[in-house]
């Protein structure tokens, strides 16, 4: 996701074969400045949520792991783009990013190949 903004990058990587991801992060670019956000395993299931959300079928998708602490990633519709929660309980840390009018690159290649 690109706006004025930010610019919003999720990394999917290490797919084991079956069902899930080695690891999922999330780099908030603002200015030139980048942020990395990891938050460990993730399986299929939870990248077709995201997928459905930027293809606008759902207006949220929500997600929460325990790497190594507890932490969640939440992205919502807004009338004018997304809004971008990231929580780390641990840090006492939470961020949040408004993209308004985003460009979304979709690159659900991944998906097609799987589901053959």
């Amino acid at each position: 996701m690109k706006s004025d903004d930010a610019e919003v990058l999720f990394q999917w990587n290490g797919f084991d074969g079956d069902d899930c991801f080695r690891s999922f992060s999330i780099d908030v670019v603002n200015g030139a400045e980048t942020e990395r956000f990891c938050f460990g395993e993730f399986v299929v299931w939870g990248l077709r949520k995201y997928v459905r959300f930027f293809r606008g079928q759902i207006d949220k998708a929500e997600s929460g792991f325990r790497f190594p602490d507890i932490r969640a990633c939440h992205l919502t519709r807004t009338e004018d783009g997304f809004l971008l929660q990231i929580c780390l309980e641990e840090a006492g840390r939470s961020e949040q990013y408004r993209l308004s009018k985003p460009t979304v690159i979709l690159d659900d290649e991944f998906l097609r190949e799987y589901d053959r």
